[in-house]
């Protein structure tokens, strides 16, 4: 599947935000931004989730969540799958393949589980238990 650049100017400010998240999770920037646009997309698209006047307000505050239900669907995984299948009827991509571009390389999950339990528990809504390596509802 081919792909094609995006420009953009941004803030020197958001940048080195961009840039600070990124290295966090051991990603480069280019790939941090392409995740942060595809979820952006489909937080769009989250039927009556959300509507304008919430995006503008959450790009404008820089609120870094949003309240509500945004499980994921079935068909939020569907749409993923068929985004990254190429449409090169020469070019396939087996189960393997398809798993990793659409929920990432199993160093990338287990990174991005990591951070989630991270963020829980300096939140206080999870407990870590002895072992450390176990993590119970609070």
């Amino acid at each position: 599947m081919g792909s094609r650049n995006i420009t953009a100017q941004v803030q020197e400010d958001v940048i080195d935000r961009l840039d600070g998240e990124a290295d966090q999770l051991g990603m480069s920037r280019s790939e941090y931004v392409r995740q942060h646009l595809h979820v952006g997309r489909r937080v769009m698209q989250a039927s009556g989730q959300l509507d304008r006047n919430f995006l503008a307000t959450v790009a404008e505050d820089g609120t870094d969540h949003i309240e509500g239900d945004m499980a994921t669907s079935l068909d939020d995984i569907e749409d993923e799958i068929l985004d990254a299948l190429p449409a090169d009827a020469r070019r396939a991509m087996g189960p393997e393949e398809v798993r990793e571009a659409v929920f990432g390389s199993d160093h990338e999950q287990l990174q991005h589980i990591k951070n989630g339990l991270d963020r829980l528990n300096e939140q206080g809504d999870i407990t870590i238990t002895a072992d450390a390596e176990s993590y119970k509802s609070d």
